[in-house]
């Protein structure tokens, strides 16, 4: 992965490549920052800089041996680790991150950008919780221990290092604070204060900020010229993430379908139609679980832009641009307030926590379709 390939941070590209000319290369750096900003695809271009056999004074060169194997991450001395369970397909007594190494090379190339959700939902971990076990800090020790194969560095990206328990801490502590000649560790974090204080002081810490707002627009423009919805829309209400904007952009296309969904929903609850709303919640409990959750997500952004249009701040909500969504819109506002905008969106994010917990989606939808009722009155 190449610097210029990533979305803004310029000054933390310079600071990156600064620290390779002046040999100032800490052996153990913390990339902090949201999931979205580019912690991750900043760690896996610094550490091909570090590798690459002709660096040039902004980027690494892109055609050496050592550049083409990164770009596949298949370079011998470049290992990662990252949150994992046991799933239907890797199912062993002891599971590694080495056993995902395909599924991790194929969410770096398709999103790039992704976070915690994204990659639980790729390797199919349903509700487990994926961890950085003692076992897999032992094979960090083991790796670690061998000389370079062909790269001037041995380097480890481990990502989200807040999901370690603390036997695996325990177990690096040594390592990271005097690691072997030219070793050296990226760990990319999002969370800080989850982080092991005796990890978190032996490392260099570089906090990525979000993405700034004219960087995210200009890169939305090239990778969706397409889109419905204005990208400056899009880019302002993600926040300064590329997760977040993807998400958005999902929605978007899914957007005539979940909007359908979500107004009959609505308009039912007007109506306090319990049948119509029953019949509804085993329609929409047969689109799965993920879709589910799109669609839950979707309905938070129409209350939302509701919620704008009816104190009137026009200027921070998010219309589409088809005529029939604005009449609904313009139609719906008044019925939310600031005295129901909370409890609207606690039903909607605990009927995604429900589903997301492998509950019945038909009596999940059905109890927050019927608690909505009350919200939405004239």
């Amino acid at each position: 992965m190449l610097f210029k390939d990533i979305v803004g941070q310029q000054e933390i590209k310079d600071r990156l490549i600064k620290s390779v000319t002046d040999e100032r290369i800490s052996h153990a750096q913390m990339f902090l920052g949201e999931p979205g900003s580019g912690t991750i695809p900043l760690a896996i271009a610094y550490a091909q800089y570090l590798n690459c056999e002709n660096r040039g004074e902004h980027d690494s060169c892109g055609v050496c041996h050592s550049c083409h194997k990164m770009q596949k991450l298949m370079h011998p001395d470049v290992h990662f680790t990252y949150p994992i369970n046991k799933t239907s397909e890797v199912d062993d007594k002891i599971v590694l991150s080495d056993m995902f190494l395909d599924y991790w090379r194929s969410i770096v190339g398709e999103m790039t950008y992704f976070d915690e959700q994204d990659w639980y939902s790729h390797i199919e971990l349903g509700n487990k919780q994926g961890i950085i076990s003692v076992h897999e800090a032992d094979n960090i020790i083991k790796k670690l221990s061998f000389k370079s194969f062909e790269g001037e560095y041995k380097i480890l990206i481990m990502w989200l290092p807040e999901r370690m328990n603390l036997n695996a801490s325990n177990s690096l502590l040594k390592l990271v604070e005097e690691p072997p000649a030219k070793t050296i560790f990226l760990l990319v974090a999002q969370e800080e204060g989850k982080v092991l204080k005796t990890i978190l002081s032996r490392t260099q810490i570089i906090r990525i900020p979000r993405i700034r707002y004219n960087d995210l627009v200009e890169s939305l423009e090239k990778r969706y010229p397409s889109s419905s919805f204005p990208v400056s829309s899009i880019a302002r209400l993600s926040s300064g993430s590329m997760v977040e904007a993807r998400r958005l952009l999902e929605l978007d296309e899914e957007g005539n379908d979940f909007f359908n969904y979500v107004v009959t929903m609505l308009r039912l609850c007007y109506q306090s139609n319990v049948i119509g709303l029953l019949e509804w919640s085993e329609e929409v409990a047969t689109l799965g679980r993920d879709r589910i959750k799109r669609l839950l997500t979707y309905a938070e952004r129409v209350i939302r832009e509701a919620f704008m249009l009816n104190l009137q701040m026009e200027k921070v909500s998010y219309l589409p641009l088809d005529p029939a969504q604005q009449n609904f819109y313009n139609n719906f506002k008044p019925f939310i307030r600031p005295g129901n905008i909370e409890e609207a969106f606690m039903l909607l994010n605990g009927a995604i926590h429900h589903i997301n917990a492998n509950g019945n989606p038909k009596i999940v939808l059905s109890d927050m379709a019927l608690k909505m009722v009350k919200l939405i009155k004239p």
